[in-house]
């Protein structure tokens, strides 16, 4: 099922990555290469072509949605904003704070019973979601980006 079609549900997306592994697991979100906002969750594109910006190796993954939160694009930019302001220009303290920021706003989303949260665009579109619970996904098959 395409990506935010349903409010819930199984679908298949996509995530790329550099690292070859089996199963997910928020140890690796957050890369620090990546925007802190990766520690909300792990990061789903609703295309294969779009995950190929984030790694050499694009997974084919079935994600089961059973409450999303639909983020507004503008809500995600709002929080990144408020990150780089709360630091200014010391990329450590960026860093820690935005660890401890999104993982509570992951927290306190999964305490009000949501698993997903599904990045809507300004066009209405869902380009991009985030797995709050990473044994919500599922490994199909390993694409090489090249090659896909």
């Amino acid at each position: 099922m395409k990506l935010g079609t349903r409010a819930s549900g199984v679908f298949r997306v996509y995530h790329g990555t550099d690292a070859q592994f089996t199963k997910f697991s928020l140890d690796f979100a957050g890369r620090p290469s990546m925007s802190g906002n990766g520690h909300l969750g792990i990061w789903v594109a609703a295309t294969c072509d779009l995950s190929k910006n984030f790694g050499q190796y694009s997974l084919v993954v079935h994600m089961q949605v059973c409450t999303a939160y639909r983020m507004p694009i503008d809500e995600l930019s709002a929080m990144n904003r408020h990150c780089q302001k709360h630091a200014g220009d010391d990329p450590e303290k960026l860093a820690l704070f935005e660890r401890s920021y999104y993982t509570d706003f992951r927290k306190k989303l999964v305490a009000t019973g949501h698993d997903t949260i599904f990045v809507v665009e300004q066009d209405g579109r869902i380009a991009m979601a985030i797995a709050l619970d990473p044994s919500n996904l599922v490994i199909a098959q390993v694409l090489h980006a090249a090659a896909a």
